[in-house]
C-alpha cells in the first residue's frame, strides 16, 4: 500500500512524501536506505497520491528552474537544495512535486527520471534537455539556458494575450451587434412593413429571412459550429492534416512570417541549449524535430540530420532544405567555421526574441483596420436595409399626398 510520510534527514530537517510499502516496518527500512528517519506515516489519501490541488502556471515552472540552477552553480548539493526549494514554496502543487522528486533522488533516482513522473508539470523536452546536462556534467548551466527559453515563451505569450485584447472585444461587440439586430430590432422592424403592405427590398428580405432562420434554428447554427470545431481539431491532430494546416499557416501573409519566425527562434534555442550542454548534434536534430513546433520546419529537420549523418556540414544541410532563410544559415556557417556555434546560436536567439514581439504588434495593427471595416459594412448593409423600405414607404405616402 501507499504511505504519506513524515521523516528527518541527517541534518535534522523534515522530509515529506508518498512510498510504497508492506507496511510501517517496511517503510522505515526503506526510509533508513536513503538516510531518512521516519517520524510519522499514515495511509496514504487520494489528494496525496495524486498531488495538492492547483496547476503549476509557466512562471511558477520558470522561477523554479531559475532557483535550481542557482543553487546547483552556488555548489550546494540538488537533495539539499530541492528541500530549501520545497520549503519555501508557498504552492502546494509545486510543493508536492518538489518532495516528489527529492523522495526518488534519495532512492537513487537521476533527476530527470525523478522529473518524468511529473510529466504533465515537465514535459519530454524538458527532461530530455535536464538528462543532457547531467550526461554532459553541466547541469547548472544547461537548467540556466532552459530558463532564459521558458522566460522568452512566457513573455511571448504574454505579447500575444496583450495584443489579441482589443481585437477580441471589437469580435465580441460585432458578435453581440449582430445577435441584437437578428433577435430584436429585425423582428420589430418586420411587424411595422409588414402591416404597411408595401414591397420590401430585396436585400430587406434576405435579411429578414436570415433573422428568422437564427432565431428559429440557432441550435442548429450553433451545432454545426461546434461540429466544424471538433472535427477541424481531430484534423489537424492527424499527421497529414497537421503538416497540411502547418505549410498553410505558413503561406499566409504576414502571420506566415510570424509563424516561421516563432518556429525558427525555437529551433535556435533549443539546438542551443542541447549543443551546449554537449549533446552530438545528431542527437540534437532529433529533439528539435520533435519540438519544433511547425510540421514542415520538422521535416526540414529531419532533411538536415539525415544529411549531417552522411557527412555534409549544417550550413550546407539547412541551405539544402530551402526552408531556412539566409540569416540562420550564415549563423551556422560562422559557427562552424569559427568554433563557435554556440556564440552564434546565443546571438540568433536575441535577433528573434527582439523581431518576434515586433511582427506580434504589426500582425494585431493590420488586424484592426480590417475589423472595422468589417464592422462598418454590417452597419452599411442594416442601414440599408432599412432604409430603403422606408424611403419607398415615404415615396408611396407621398404620392397618396
Amino acid at each position: 500500500m501507499e504511505f504519506q510520510y513524515k521523516a528527518k534527514d541527517e541534518a535534522g530537517r523534515t522530509v515529506t512524501g508518498v512510498m510504497e510499502a508492506d507496511d510501517e516496518d517496511s517503510l522505515a527500512n526503506q526510509l533508513d536506505l536513503q538516510n531518512l528517519f521516519l517520524v510519522e506515516a499514515g495511509p496514504a489519501t487520494k489528494k496525496t497520491t495524486t498531488g495538492a490541488r492547483g496547476r503549476i502556471r509557466a512562471r511558477d515552472l520558470l522561477n523554479f528552474t531559475l532557483d535550481l540552477s542557482t543553487i546547483l552553480s552556488a555548489g550546494i548539493p540538488i537533495t539539499d537544495g530541492l528541500q530549501d526549494l520545497a520549503d519555501a514554496s508557498e504552492h502546494s502543487k509545486l510543493q508536492y512535486v518538489i518532495e516528489d522528486v527529492l523522495v526518488s533522488i534519495n532512492a537513487g533516482s537521476s533527476l530527470s527520471a525523478a522529473f518524468e513522473r511529473h510529466p504533465k508539470v515537465f514535459d519530454s523536452l524538458y527532461t530530455s534537455i535536464v538528462r543532457a546536462g547531467e550526461t554532459s556534467g553541466n547541469l547548472d548551466r544547461v537548467l540556466g539556458d532552459l530558463a532564459v527559453f521558458l522566460e522568452w515563451k512566457a513573455d511571448l505569450r504574454r505579447d500575444v494575450v496583450q495584443a489579441t485584447i482589443y481585437p477580441a472585444m471589437v469580435l465580441t461587440a460585432i458578435f453581440g451587434l449582430a445577435i441584437l439586430l437578428a433577435t430584436v430590432v429585425f423582428p420589430q422592424f418586420a411587424t411595422v412593413l409588414n402591416q404597411s403592405k408595401g414591397p420590401i427590398p430585396l436585400p430587406t428580405k434576405i435579411l429578414f429571412a436570415l433573422s428568422t432562420y437564427f432565431r428559429l434554428y440557432w441550435w442548429v447554427l450553433l451545432a454545426g459550429i461546434i461540429t466544424a470545431v471538433v472535427g477541424f481539431w481531430m484534423w489537424i491532430r492527424t499527421p497529414g492534416g497537421r503538416a497540411k494546416f502547418d505549410a498553410f499557416k505558413l503561406k499566409v501573409p504576414v502571420v506566415g512570417m510570424l509563424t516561421r519566425d516563432i518556429a525558427l527562434s525555437r529551433f535556435c534555442h533549443f539546438f542551443q541549449i542541447l549543443f551546449s550542454a554537449g549533446v552530438d548534434i545528431s542527437q540534437t536534430l532529433t529533439i528539435v524535430e520533435a519540438v519544433v513546433g511547425n510540421a514542415v520546419l520538422a521535416e526540414a529537420t529531419r532533411l538536415v540530420r539525415n544529411e549531417v549523418r552522411a557527412g555534409n556540414s549544417l550550413s550546407a544541410a539547412l541551405s539544402a532544405t530551402g526552408r531556412f532563410p539566409p540569416m540562420v544559415i550564415r549563423v551556422f556557417h560562422i559557427g562552424e567555421s569559427s568554433g563557435q556555434l554556440s556564440t552564434s546560436l546565443d546571438k540568433a536567439c536575441r535577433y528573434y526574441d527582439k523581431g518576434i514581439p515586433t511582427t506580434i504588434k504589426r500582425v494585431f495593427a493590420i488586424m484592426e483596420p480590417v475589423l472595422y471595416i468589417f464592422l462598418a459594412l454590417i452597419v452599411l448593409t442594416v442601414a440599408l436595409a432599412i432604409y430603403m423600405p422606408l424611403y419607398q414607404m415615404m415615396g408611396a405616402i407621398g404620392k397618396r399626398g
